[in-house]
């Protein structure tokens, strides 16, 4: 065998072994903190029901960005991702709040209007902010 084609074998190899050992270390620290994350999922529900009663759809949005502004690690955001989801869903709606919200499959659309929004909005992380717009987009898309 060609001694190039058994160093590409062999970046190949350690590149295959690499992925399988992340792949399991996620699964491994999925399933052990699997009670933990629906936990944190429905606690965030019943605040965004809770939240929903009292406020409508903008005041979710803006309840959601203060969130987002005092913690925004990866697992909060998927938190405030699920209270933006079911305040929406919850909320009232006002007049013109969907005005312009492009559709979730709109790829060039959203990516545009959540630069706009998250421009106006979030002085931080804006891709965090284009995450959580995109709870935004399916509220306004759904057919409610």
């Amino acid at each position: 065998m060609p001694k190039w084609l058994t160093v590409v074998l062999l970046v190949v190899a350690v590149l295959v072994g690499t992925c399988g050992l992340v792949i399991s270390g996620g699964m491994w620290w999925f399933n052990k903190n699997r009670a933990q994350l629906e936990a944190a999922g429905a606690e965030a529900t019943v605040e965004g029901e809770a939240f929903a009663k009292d406020h409508d759809d903008s005041s979710c949005v803006e309840e959601a960005f203060g969130r987002l502004a005092v913690k925004s690690g990866f697992l909060d955001e998927a938190r405030h991702k699920v209270f933006l989801k079911t305040c929406l869903r919850a909320a009232a709606r006002t007049p013109g709040f969907c005005t312009g919200v492009p559709a979730p499959d709109d790829i060039m659309g959203s990516a545009g209007w959540a630069i706009t929004t998250c421009g106006k909005r979030v002085r931080g992380d804006q891709q965090a902010c284009g995450r959580l717009m995109h709870a935004v987009q399916e509220a306004c898309h759904s057919g409610r």
